[in-house]
């Protein structure tokens, strides 16, 4: 529905789009990059790269990667810690180890919010130009490893992080 955040059409059991005959609420996350938010703006072709791996990379859902999650998840009810912090990495030398971590992350079994982080980190590292770039964008933009953050978390730490969460799309 137009400038509402519901949405009326769905995959259906089967696979094929559908009109829902209840229209669902629904959040969106909106990245800090775009120019309106002071940001640096988006190359929409490497962005439309780095979605369409991830969909043809589908795989089966990671119970491993859910229960890792899960995990975090719970050490982070109380405190707002699951993420990676700029200051856990003040030498070229650690952001090259986080780089390594964060790629090896990318090859676990994806849960649903490992797909966006996959694609927001992927993004960053071909927009590069090397990985020391790619890791300070991670650290401020997507600041978590894919195989360890929840839904929830994803979206508490990206609100912290300028992404700005939209349930209305009212002007």
């Amino acid at each position: 529905y137009e400038k509402t955040a519901k949405l009326c059409a769905s995959l259906g059991e089967d696979g094929c789009p559908g009109v829902c005959e209840i229209p669902q609420p629904v959040k969106v996350l909106l990245h800090p990059l775009r120019p309106e938010f002071g940001g640096p703006g988006v190359d929409d072709a490497l962005l439309a790269s780095s979605i369409q791996e991830a969909a043809q990379k589908s795989n089966k859902y990671g119970y491993g990667t859910f229960a890792s999650a899960a995990k975090g998840n719970i050490k982070d009810l109380l405190h707002l810690t699951n993420y990676l912090k700029e200051s856990n990495y003040p030498t070229e030398a650690h952001r090259a180890q986080l780089y390594d971590e964060i790629v090896a992350s990318w090859e676990r079994s994806p849960i649903c919010s490992s797909v966006p982080i996959k694609v927001w980190q992927k993004y960053f590292v071909q927009l590069g130009p090397t990985p020391e770039e790619a890791v300070q964008n991670i650290l401020k933009y997507m600041p978590v490893l894919c195989h360890q953050t929840s839904p929830s978390q994803l979206t508490e730490i990206l609100s912290h992080h300028g992404w700005v969460l939209d349930d209305s799309f009212e002007p």
